[in-house]
């Protein structure tokens, strides 16, 4: 939302994009982060922060025992 390069409609645009392309009933996601943008700097703790949801996500999806949901 705080980027000067890229409007804001376009991050959403592309996510539209995905949902079309593709058969899968899985949900697209897409995070928002209102406090960066191009050019502006992040702290290494929302780095890792990031990581670590990039990370958490992908073990999830793949069935790692430690990332399932509870019942």
């Amino acid at each position: 939302m705080n980027d000067a390069r890229v409007a804001p409609w376009m991050s959403g645009k592309f996510v539209a994009k995905l949902r079309s392309s593709t058969i899968s009933r899985n949900p697209v996601l897409f995070a928002v982060d209102y406090k960066t943008g191009h050019g502006v700097d992040s702290s290494y703790l929302q780095l890792y922060n990031d990581y670590a949801d990039t990370f958490a996500f992908a073990f999830w999806q793949l069935g790692h025992l430690k990332f399932k949901l509870k019942k």
